[in-house]
């Protein structure tokens, strides 16, 4: 660790006022940055502590706010949507407005027929969107079993599609 205790610069070195006061600025950033180090290494131990100390004094308020938290994202609609979408668009799902509408609506697959139920996790009836793996547009809500099933055909399909196209176009 640097130990800087006070800056050493002379005037006469510098060609005018303006270069003379960057660098001072920079060597009093640098200081005041070394001393904040150094005091927040001589009392980590103490803050750590005195932190646990409050959680653990304040444990009923911490539990509260995070039981309202999860009980407004379970129930409310619109604190589900945002992370949802985002992860459909970055799995190159293209959505549109009525896309999560349709989604948190369905409560059957629409292939098997099966109850969906919402959430993490790999349950066969885990609610899923099905989409095209070649243009990214969502067909319809099917259970993680079909959703599965239905990525095998596409990529079945997107193989004999190759093999005909090297079959056709062969030399």
């Amino acid at each position: 660790m640097v130990k800087a205790t006070n800056i050493d610069l002379k005037r006469e070195d510098f060609p005018d006022e303006k270069s003379y006061k960057k660098e001072y600025d920079r060597q009093y950033s640098l200081l005041t940055r070394a001393r904040r180090r150094e005091l927040y290494q001589k009392n980590k131990q103490h803050e750590r502590e005195q932190q646990r100390q409050y959680r653990i004094k304040n444990k009923d308020m911490y539990d509260e706010i995070n039981r309202k938290r999860n009980e407004n994202y379970y129930t409310d609609k619109n604190a589900q949507k945002g992370p949802i979408v985002r992860g459909w668009k970055s799995a190159g799902i293209r959505v549109f407005d009525d896309t999560f509408d349709n989604w948190y609506k369905t409560t059957h697959c629409e292939s098997c027929g099966c109850e969906l139920i919402k959430g993490k996790g790999k349950g066969k009836n885990k609610k899923c969107l099905d989409h095209d793996h070649f243009s990214g547009y969502p067909r319809n809500v099917v259970c993680h079993s079909c959703n599965i099933w239905r990525r095998g055909y596409d990529n079945r399909k997107m193989k004999l599609h190759l093999e005909l196209y090297r079959y056709f176009h062969r030399m």
